[in-house]
């Protein structure tokens, strides 16, 4: 496992505890989580997009360890291209999206 995939776990980890909070205070109605919500959600922001930089960074690098990167890069294209490179497959692209979504709520 790699650092991307610790990030991930991590970040879902976090997910998970917001949803199960939201959950506990829509059925008690109580605000007992609120100021811890907004951070953990924070957090989770901050995790998905440190998440995308470390891919676009192997991408920088060609990292071949990365089975992502080996699919979608080559050593031979400019920087552009391989900076591109971490939007290419579905993968990339729905981690993007996330954590632009992620850092707009």
């Amino acid at each position: 496992m790699n650092l991307g995939d610790s990030i991930l776990y991590i970040s879902a980890g976090l997910a998970l505890v917001v949803f199960l909070a939201l959950i506990y205070e829509q059925k008690k109605r109580v605000d007992t989580f609120d100021r811890h919500i907004k951070w953990l959600i924070r957090a989770f922001s901050i995790l998905l997009f440190l998440d995308f930089v470390l891919l676009s960074y192997y991408f920088v690098k060609s990292n071949f360890t990365i089975n992502y990167v080996w699919q979608f890069s080559s050593k031979q294209y400019p920087i552009y291209y391989r900076l591109s490179g971490a939007l290419a497959g579905q993968q990339g692209t729905l981690l993007f999206w996330a954590a632009l979504i992620g850092i707009g709520s």
